[in-house]
């Protein structure tokens, strides 16, 4: 148990002690044990709560602390893939999603206001961030990484706020690469930013289901786009082509998709590129009901969805800007071998590796490495651990 900032609580903790009002010590306002929500979050804060006791986010035990060698002290990758954007940039547009809900929970339109005008600041420093050539790969890998605020992977709210970010940042990639003007790409990241918040207004039950949706539950789902684009024109907080685009983020060209059936042109190109981003990190990301997906096994579904569901130039603008196994990051094999990825350039979903017992180098693409496959990646702490 450990004392936090209230900014630094995510809905989802779980309180560890009670928390009292200063005018009445006797009964508490919420009891030990109570799991926090957005709607909680915002009383506090207007009551003027500053700090409680909450569960402590996962903290991995060091290298050092295990006495177990350091299986990656010995491995030189060189030049090291870094993430698209900075970790203090990533921390910013966290907390700033974390906001949202709260302000979107308590009603509160002025704050939501507030926090959707400031989206265009943050959003102007990721696009600042992305490289300057526009047919440059970006390592979108450590924005599935845990941090402070999203430290629990069971809880939905927490990767809500972490596939805002990376739908915004895959979007804005996509939106450089097919040549859109800056500020085009700045309104397209706000749009994509804020695609899912209609999830914030859905059952947390049924978000949190693990097993198969019944098909109310998945309609009341489906739901989410309706509910996000109805709060933003009801508080008048976003321009109609945004709300627009959120609502029409799970449109596909040929029809099949919601909430409207549209298809081609029907559909606005922001939506379109949203939704290649969004079906991508969906994908690749932990969620309640299965295990993420490899970029392989990703691009094969969408690279499959291309000139059906989805626009094939905005597919291929996919695949040539994410970097899908950055240099640097631990992968799970096939044959049960642990390694690093060394080499990405001549093939970007089968790259050369290194593995960590041997310190062998297997080039993945080679033609006598073929039945070898990357299973999952890793983390330093998996390795430890032996999983």
């Amino acid at each position: 148990m450990f004392k936090l900032s209230i900014d630094d609580v995510t809905p989802g903790m779980v309180l560890k002690q009670d928390i009292y009002d200063e005018k009445n010590t006797f009964a508490p306002l919420l009891c030990e044990g109570t799991r926090v929500t957005a709607q909680f979050l915002y009383q506090l804060k207007k009551r003027g709560v500053m700090n409680l006791y909450a569960q402590k986010p996962f903290d991995a035990p060091s290298a050092i602390n295990s006495g177990r060698r350091n299986p990656l002290g010995t491995v030189n990758v060189g030049q090291k893939s870094r993430s698209v954007i900075a970790p203090k940039t990533k921390e910013e547009v966290l907390k700033t999603m974390k906001n949202f809900q709260i302000s979107l929970s308590g009603l509160d339109e002025d704050a939501v206001c507030e926090i959707v005008n400031g989206l265009d600041d943050i959003l102007g420093q990721i696009l600042s961030e992305l490289p300057k050539n526009y047919s440059s790969q970006i390592n979108v890998f450590h924005l599935h990484r845990q941090s402070g605020l999203c430290s629990d992977s069971g809880d939905m709210a927490a990767y809500i706020y972490r596939h805002a970010l990376g739908v915004a940042v895959i979007s804005m990639a996509i939106g450089q690469y097919l040549s859109l003007p800056p500020d085009e790409v700045l309104v397209l990241g706000k749009c994509a930013s804020l695609h899912d918040i209609g999830m914030y207004l859905v059952s947390e039950e049924i978000l949190q289901k693990p097993i198969s949706l019944r098909p109310a539950e998945h309609e009341s789902i489906k739901r989410h786009t309706q509910l996000g684009y109805r709060s933003l024109i009801k508080m008048s907080a976003a321009d109609e082509e945004i709300c627009e685009a959120i609502l029409l983020h799970h449109e596909r060209i040929d029809g099949s998709g919601y909430p409207l059936g549209l298809k081609g042109n029907e559909i606005p190109l922001w939506s379109k590129i949203i939704a290649v981003a969004d079906m991508y990190d969906a994908m690749t990301s932990e969620r309640f009901h299965r295990h993420a997906l490899t970029p392989a096994e990703t691009c094969e579904f969408i690279m499959g969805s291309a000139n059906r569901t989805l626009e094939y130039d905005i597919v291929a603008a996919l695949l040539r800007r994410i970097e899908f196994y950055p240099v640097g990051i631990c992968v799970k094999l096939s044959n049960g071998n642990n390694a690093v990825v060394m080499e990405n350039t001549r093939s970007k979903l089968r790259p050369t590796v290194r593995v960590l017992d041997t310190d062998y180098i297997v080039d993945l693409n080679a033609r006598k490495n073929l039945d070898i496959t990357i299973l999952r990646a890793v983390s330093y702490q998996d390795i430890i651990e032996g999983r």
